[in-house]
């Protein structure tokens, strides 16, 4: 095995060992006008655009303007359902009454 080779084995085992190396060659590697332009090109790379943003942006208007038929639908299900549970109870409600008119004036005939 290679020293370069024992060199990366020992940096990949030792975390502290990495960051020290790599303080060490910081110095060095921002001195290189083409490594720092190596650098600048890597994370240029990830940088977000503008047209990524506007693309993200149009994406997640979309999903909140489905998100927003579709809870108005579920609101008008639910208003339906109270609506006619409440028709329902009034009529019950009524019935009741009714009968029990007509069992009270049956007692005080």
């Amino acid at each position: 095995m290679s020293v370069a080779e024992k060199l990366l084995e020992e940096l990949r085992k030792d975390e502290k060992l990495k960051k020290e190396i790599a303080l060490e060659l910081l110095p060095e590697i921002l001195a290189s006008k083409e490594a720092r332009l190596a650098i600048t090109r890597a994370i240029i790379k990830e940088v977000t655009t503008k047209d990524d943003i506007k693309t993200l942006e149009a994406s997640m208007k979309s999903e909140i303007e489905k998100l927003e038929i579709r809870l108005r639908n579920e609101m008008r299900d639910v208003e339906d359902r109270l609506k006619n549970e409440i028709v329902r109870v009034e009529k019950e409600v009524g019935s009741r009454m009714d009968k029990s008119r007509s069992s009270s004036s049956r007692s005080t005939s």
